[in-house]
């Protein structure tokens, strides 16, 4: 289908802009700029269903995701998007040097090389060769041509002082000969040249002492790869003596207690184990600590120790698997252990049967000797009995159960019915759990599932009456609103008006700032009951989806609305607004520096060592000390404040969209009268120079792509998602395969959705197609973003480009959150980005 939309943005102006990006002196360089997951986003989320966190958790009922697979192929495939294309003049050295260093912070390596090759030689200043060393050294390395990284980097080093420590914190300055060696280390050791790699890390070390257990387990995997095991030990050992993230001496621990256990130094291979029992986090890796520590004991001859090590895992951490392998060391050895932590053990091994037999023991010694069994076992069988795929033996089980606790046997048998796809028996039960157990802490959730699942599988009246029950009897619950929502929604498309109205009245009235008090102002407005419902809603205090659509109506803006002119530049000036109304608030003195990183912040040594890595391209290391530190003081409204700024300035821009979120927080300042700095921290315009030219070739509103971007990563590159989305536009590894070979993009892999240039890329691409396949419907193109095309047709279909009633229509979760959030995400954009007329 072809969709008919327009382009707003004059030509002229999409240009100059594109001009301004090619030398290097567009919006993204100007220090000003920032993207949010706030309390305000995250507060939209809903709990779907109560479920005991131990037993296993099917979807809810259809919402399976079919995924990127229905992605239509067009009929041709599409030329190649370009990169900001060159002026028509030919560049000057100066401009390709720009030019070059922004196709490298964007992850164009091949078009970064060309130009910053260009650039050598041809008259800059000494400084200035320097910096095109250094920069072609980062983008051969980064795009796995080690050689020419190798002999880049011994040029820039040739020409340079000699090892310096690292450039000041957060220094944009791209001449760091100390750096320099670190990457010449990777390069060698890419190219498989370890001794080369050692002696570079070495110097590099000589000159960042702090950086010394990050160095030192480089060189050991060095070491490793060439065999050298016994150096490679030696290497790690010295960095158990330094300073770094706690989480990255676990893995330290582990290889040395490997090595000695593989030496045959069995009490040494033990130590190291424990030792991780310092500073591990999870019950998984503690329990699998004190199980090796265990074997290795054995190993020794300490068989004593050893099944106490066992022991000790089997009672402290149930969950570990491998605490149920060390039960099965027990077991094995004759050593009575407790039958019902046994179950408990079996269990969440996915030992069902065992587990089974065990709490039967366990109800059997009780009963022999006349003593109390503890209920809960009850609880365990019928998990037990559902991971076996018994469900009716686990009702029965939970029968038992309800002899002690029959309110507690009720909800679990709703829940157990739930989790196994049986939506009748769940929803009867849900009802006789909220027609009984009235006076409970669940109640009212309980209430609203039954209304739930009758809306899904009853008839509409029940569910309607169901929901008004719950709005009557638990006024005060978080589900009330939605259930007067959802009663006047059901009543309406029943014919009952008169109810519908009465329902979505009493919302409004009971509940004026809820999101429900505002969708039901939507409703009465488009179902004809009130038509004056809506007005006075831009007035209307929330931040909810629904609120600013209910805005959106009341001043006749379209779903999406773009801005004819774009304001993308934030100034020196505005910054100093927002930090003169940042002192009065915080009853700060007018001449104190809130911007610069203050004393303490300076002096903290993960904050150092973060930056550090940060030079190296170590990303995932880097983050995790920053963020460290960004955690650590998130009570301080100047400190936050001041890593906003840094964390945007490195380029760590999820962990500044996080400070800057926190920062609102902290100060209780809304985003639409916050100074339109702070707003740009929370809501970004990163990679305007890829985004800005990419919404012109494809012909949608800029905004749009960057509300998209900051929603699935928050503008983290090298983010990947639990299921394997990947970087700034999270698609798919299988998506991109094929977005691949529509565009005909050359050398890709997987790893290059990282780069920000490739993913931006694929993402306008791929939301373009599904704009062209819902006829230019933003709602449904999102949708389909998210949940695939197939999910979002079957939507499409029903609600057509209706966006109120699609919105309504959505029945996964996720996606329905997805669209709301970029819809108020896209608002705010608006807001700060788009200049009046």
């Amino acid at each position: 289908m072809i969709r008919a939309r327009t382009f707003a943005y004059p030509l002229a102006a999409i240009l100059c802009l594109i001009w301004l990006f090619a030398c290097g002196e567009g919006p993204a360089a100007d220090p000003a700029v920032t993207p949010v997951v706030t309390a305000e986003s995250t507060a939209l989320n809903e709990t779907e269903f109560i479920i005991p966190p131990t037993s296993p958790v099917t979807p809810r009922p259809g919402e399976e995701s079919d995924g990127d697979a229905q992605a239509a192929a067009p009929a041709t495939a599409t030329a190649l998007p370009t990169n900001t294309p060159l002026p028509t003049a030919t560049p000057q050295p100066a401009d390709r040097l720009a030019l070059g260093l922004r196709y490298l912070e964007n992850g164009n390596f091949a078009a970064a090389i060309e130009q910053l090759s260009r650039a050598l030689d041809q008259g800059l200043s000494d400084d200035q060769e320097q910096q095109i060393r250094y920069a072609l050294g980062q983008a051969y390395l980064a795009f796995g041509q080690n050689e020419a990284a190798i002999e880049m980097l011994n040029q820039f080093l040739a020409a340079s002082a000699g090892p310096q420590p690292s450039a000041p914190l957060g220094s944009r300055t791209l001449a760091h000969p100390a750096a320099a060696y670190a990457l010449l280390a990777q390069a060698y050791q890419a190219s498989g040249d370890g001794a080369a790699a050692r002696t570079a890390y070495e110097t590099y070390l000589l000159a960042n002492p702090d950086m010394a257990f990050y160095i030192q387990s480089a060189i050991a995997n060095s070491y490793e790869a060439a065999g050298e095991l016994e150096l490679a030990a030696a290497a790690r050992t010295e960095a158990l003596a330094a300073e770094a993230h706690k989480n990255e001496y676990v893995g330290v621990q582990y290889a040395l207690a490997e090595y000695y256990l593989a030496n045959g130094e069995y009490s040494l291979a033990s130590e190291h184990y424990l030792a991780i029992l310092d500073v591990a986090v999870t019950d998984t890796t503690r329990g699998d600590a004190l199980y090796q520590a265990g074997l290795a004991e054995q190993l020794a001859g300490n068989t004593e120790t050893a099944y106490a090590l066992f022991e000790r895992a089997f009672d402290e951490y149930p969950t570990a698997y491998t605490s149920y392998l060390g039960l099965v060391e027990l077991v094995d050895a004759g050593i009575v252990v407790d039958e019902y932590q046994r179950g408990l053990v079996d269990f969440y091994a996915g030992a069902y049967q065992p587990a089974l037999d065990a709490f039967d023991r366990y109800i059997s010694a009780q009963t022999a000797v006349s003593a109390t069994v503890d209920a809960d076992v009850y609880r365990w069988q019928a998990y037990s009995f559902e991971g076996l795929g018994n469900v009716e033996a686990a009702i029965g089980a939970l029968t038992a159960y309800g002899e002690t606790d029959p309110a507690g046997a009720n909800l679990e048998q709703a829940q157990l019915y739930f989790r196994n796809n049986q939506w009748e028996q769940s929803r009867l039960a849900y009802i006789q759990y909220s027609d009984t157990y009235t006076q409970t802490s669940v109640a009212a959730e309980a209430t609203w599932w039954a209304a739930r699942l009758t809306e899904l599988f009853g008839t509409p009246d029940e569910a309607a009456s169901r929901y008004l029950g719950l709005a009557e009897r638990y006024p005060a619950s978080a589900d009330a609103p939605k259930a007067l929502f959802r009663a006047g929604f059901l009543l309406v498309n029943e014919g009952d008006e008169t109810a519908a109205l009465t329902a979505w009245e009493t919302l409004m009235t009971n509940y004026p700032q809820s999101e429900f008090g505002a969708a039901a102002r939507i409703w009465l407005v488009r179902s004809g009951l009130d038509e004056a419902a809506l007005d006075g809603a831009e007035e209307l205090a929330g931040f909810s989806y629904y609120h600013f659509r209910a805005e959106d109506l009341a001043t006749g803006a379209q779903p999406f609305t773009p801005v004819r002119n774009l304001n993308l530049v934030t100034t020196a000036t505005e910054q100093a607004e927002a930090e003169n109304w940042l002192r009065e608030q915080l009853g700060l003195a007018a001449d104190t520096d809130i911007a610069a990183l203050g004393p303490t912040l300076l002096g903290d040594a993960r904050l150092v060592r973060g930056w550090k890595l940060w030079e190296l391209g170590r990303w995932e290391l880097a983050r995790q000390e920053l963020e460290a530190v960004r955690v650590a003081y998130n009570t301080d409204a100047v400190a936050t404040y001041q890593l906003a700024l840094f964390f945007r300035d490195i380029g760590l821009y999820r962990s500044s969209i996080l400070a800057a979120a926190n920062l609102f927080d902290l100060t209780g300042a809304g985003i639409f009268s916050a100074p339109r700095f702070l707003g740009a921290l929370l809501y970004p315009i990163h990679y305007a120079d890829l985004i800005v030219p990419l919404s012109a070739r494809y012909g949608y509103d800029p905004l749009l792509q960057f509300a998209l971007v900051r929603q699935e990563s928050l503008y983290e590159t090298f983010i990947s998602s639990p299921v394997g989305a990947q970087g700034l536009s999270q698609v798919m590894p299988a998506t991109g395969d094929y977005i691949a070979g529509q565009l005909g993009w050359p050398d890709y892999s997987t790893a290059r959705l990282l780069d920000p240039y490739v993913g931006l890329n694929f993402g306008a691409f791929y939301l373009d197609q599904q704009l062209d396949g819902f006829d230019g419907s933003v709602h449904a193109a999102l949708a389909a973003y998210n949940a695939g095309p197939g999910n979002a047709a079957r939507w499409y279909e029903d609600a057509g480009d209706d966006i109120d009633l699609f919105v309504e229509t959505i029945d996964f979760t996720e996606t329905r959150l997805y669209v709301e959030r970029i819809y108020l995400g896209h608002a705010i954009y608006r807001h700060l980005y788009g200049q009046p007329q």
